[in-house]
């Protein structure tokens, strides 16, 4: 707790205008009406004052206060700023979202928007690139999948990755079922073997899916039917020409009891139309990875909503498959505030392991709760998201012990570097947690595989204090166009109202610093 004491002392560098500013904009978002409410009340100001004024107002205020800039060259400087107080930037492109719409002529302008926050992103990743002259940590660039393609494409292939993954763990253990424990490894083998032949055709026609059997402890794994059923999308674009074999599920199995049963199967198959577009998203995360990958980038892709994310994840982990073979480029996102999130990323360090990658991990509480647990009751499905903000806490401290212990591992095994986590919140005693952890498991802090990470614009006394104390600490500068930016923040501020009240928090603590600049000005 002497480094948060540090940090809050040493915090105070902004100017009188900023730290100002700073006041104002937490003042605000303290109310709990001026939250629930921002979104109509930003429409309105928005129509009152029309664009310049409005876009002048928020430079002055909300964004300003919470986003690098618009120009690469304003975001860079904001960069460098962070340097003396031993921080490194980590890049957020922010773009608007875009599900499918289109224009009175038919032409899609969903597609306009994908293609230009893909350039933004080509343009992003050499931004980042540059900052290397002042950073002594990789630069980081994260992003969502969802500003290149239709959340609508990512929602109808999770829906069948689920579906699929649900129907062979339940065909491996019926598989089983009534067999001597002597026979199950044979039974298992078979019935491995029969569903990826199925697979092969069903869920994407053109090319087997990479099935590796190499143990008997492999077969007893809960996590097989998540390895047979995950997309090897990195062949399919090496197999493109097979795509036009649009066939529904014409496989031949052998007359093996396994196979037989497979063969009833009521697995789904990704649509054609689904598969090319798919594929072209694919080819964007591919050329993306592997700019990234030559510029000495990491590339974090943020985690969505849960009906998303099968697919998200699934294509993270196939770019991990081809980026991550010597050292990590690719990063996915897990959210704590999900009861999954700790068997994800069991289920992931397993995958990496087994499959000889290197895993690169950012742990965040996570947003979409009230989307969540509304679309919960509407589908009258059991709630996705954990029952408050202390099993958040417990979950967050939970995935962070995993993580630590795995690094450990690799450290005792001279493999560190393999596993790299930046751990992003805001929570004093969250920090803590993982740097008690750190010190206990007598992990390094200068070799960048454990970071630490705040949005810049907050919680700016315990980025200081980790920077000062020569702990990897970034802020996460989000830049992009005024507007859209603003109502990005705009959601993450009425989904995270449900936390500790941090605005409040923020707001005493500016008032105390004002307080005193006053009277030494006296």
């Amino acid at each position: 707790r002497d480094l948060i004491v540090t940090g809050v002392q040493t915090c105070a560098l902004p100017i009188l205008l900023e730290l100002l500013r700073a006041y104002l904009v937490f003042t605000l978002c303290s109310y709990d009406v001026l939250v629930n409410n921002q979104a109509k009340i930003l429409r309105v100001a928005r129509l009152v004052l029309g664009r310049s004024l409005f876009r002048r107002l928020m430079r002055a205020t909300m964004y300003g206060q919470f986003v690098a800039g618009e120009q690469y060259e304003d975001v860079l400087d904001v960069s460098r700023s962070l340097a003396p107080a031993g921080l490194y930037p980590m890049f957020a492109y922010t773009a608007g979202e875009t599900h499918g719409n289109t224009d009175s002529n038919g032409s899609s302008h969903a597609e306009e928007v994908w293609k230009h926050n893909y350039a933004a992103l080509k343009m992003a990743i050499n931004m980042a690139a540059e900052s290397k002259e002042f950073s002594p940590y990789t630069p980081q660039l994260s992003a969502k999948l969802t500003f290149l393609a239709d959340a609508e494409l990512l929602r109808r292939v999770s829906e069948v990755i689920s579906h699929n993954e649900e129907v062979c763990g339940r065909a491996m253990r019926d598989s089983v079922e009534g067999l001597p424990r002597a026979d199950h490894v044979p039974r298992l083998r078979e019935t491995c073997q029969s569903l990826a032949a199925l697979l092969m055709t069903c869920t994407w026609p053109g090319f087997e899916i990479p099935v590796q059997l190499t143990s008997q402890a492999d077969l007893r794994d809960p996590f097989l039917p998540t390895i047979l059923t995950h997309i090897p999308f990195h062949m399919a674009a090496e197999n493109a020409q097979d795509l036009d074999d649009t066939s529904s599920c014409s496989w031949e199995l052998d007359q093996t009891p396994s196979s037989q049963l497979v063969r009833s199967l009521p697995l789904q198959s990704i649509s054609p139309e689904d598969r090319e577009d798919l594929l072209q998203l694919w080819l964007k995360l591919k050329d993306l990875g592997q700019q990234a990958q030559e510029c000495g980038v990491h590339l974090i892709w943020d985690a969505e909503q849960t009906y998303l994310q099968p697919a998200i994840e699934a294509l993270i982990l196939d770019s991990m498959r081809l980026y991550n073979q010597n050292s990590v480029v690719i990063y996915n996102t897990y959210q704590c505030y999900l009861k999954r999130t700790h068997g994800i990323i069991n289920r992931d360090l397993h995958i990496a392991a087994a499959e000889g990658i290197c895993l690169g991990a950012k742990v965040v509480r996570g947003a979409y709760l009230d989307e969540e647990r509304a679309l919960a009751v509407t589908l009258g499905c059991e709630d996705p998201v954990n029952p408050s903000y202390e099993a958040t806490t417990d979950m967050y401290y939970k995935v962070s012990d995993l993580l630590l212990d795995q690094l450990q591992c690799h450290k005792e095994k001279d493999t560190a570097g393999d596993l790299q986590v930046t751990f992003a919140t805001h929570n004093a005693d969250t920090v803590l947690h993982v740097l008690k952890g750190v010190e206990a498991r007598h992990l390094p802090l200068n070799d960048g595989n454990v970071r630490f990470a705040q949005l810049y614009g907050t919680r700016d006394y315990i980025s200081f204090a980790l920077g000062l104390k020569g702990y990897p600490a970034a802020k996460l500068l989000h830049f992009g166009d005024i507007e859209q930016c603003v109502a990005y923040l705009s959601r993450r501020a009425q989904e995270n109202r449900a936390g500790i009240p941090t605005a409040t928090m923020e707001r005493h603590m500016l008032r105390a610093e004002l307080t005193h600049r006053l009277r030494l000005a006296q």
